[in-house]
């Protein structure tokens, strides 16, 4: 499948109210309900397939599940927004007391090594990347694993951050903050009234 060309000819649709939404076009990831879109982008969330025996590397004895875990990885942009692919995948432990191993997790198929991203947006950056031999500047959000990935094939690429990022990051870093700076202060002197009214105004502000 060719996941940087995600047309209905190619994918799958799920019907909502009149709007189709795109499945993640992940072979390994079992997609669990409608992606949610907010203010982030498109999220797809899901889990591994758990079938299959596991065995203990240490001292081959099967493995049981001992709870799961879950990763964020952004993916490769559905009609031009923002997507990431919420996993869970399962945690195994080896029932063998005299056994010195620990515990292991599923490994995420399609996680590119060393980035929080999927293989099929590292492989998309890539082959753009390929193209950019006058390549001076590329735009994208302030994950650093992009930056990074940009950075590797081309160290003297400017990286510029999208104003919508930026906006958002000031907004929960900074006024955020002094917001419930600003609640406690009234608290503390008296004006539980105007405590309460700062409360709900995160969107207001």
């Amino acid at each position: 499948m060719n996941y940087t060309e995600l047309s209905v000819a190619t994918q799958d649709v799920m019907p909502n109210k009149g709007v189709l939404f795109f499945k993640s076009g992940l072979s390994d990831f079992i997609q669990v309900g409608e992606p949610i879109q907010n203010e982030d982008g498109l999220t797809f969330v899901g889990k591994l397939d758990e079938c299959g025996d596991t065995f203990c590397p240490n001292c081959s004895r099967k493995l049981v599940k001992n709870g799961s875990l879950e990763s964020t990885l952004k993916h490769v942009a559905i009609g031009g927004i923002h997507t990431n692919i919420r996993v869970s995948y399962a945690r195994f432990r080896c029932l063998n007391i005299d056994c010195q191993f620990n515990t292991r997790s599923q490994s995420i198929p399609f996680k590119a090594d060393g980035y929080r991203i999927t293989k099929p947006l590292k492989e998309y950056t890539e082959k753009l990347l390929s193209y950019g031999l006058t390549l001076k500047a590329v735009a994208c959000d302030m994950n650093s694993d992009f930056e990074e990935a940009f950075k590797g094939r081309y160290p003297k690429l400017d990286i510029v951050y999208d104003r919508f990022h930026i906006i958002k990051n000031f907004n929960d870093k900074v006024v955020s903050e002094i917001r419930k700076d600003e609640q406690r202060r009234l608290a503390e002197e008296g004006s539980p009234e105007a405590a309460k009214l700062l409360k709900n105004s995160r969107y207001i502000l």
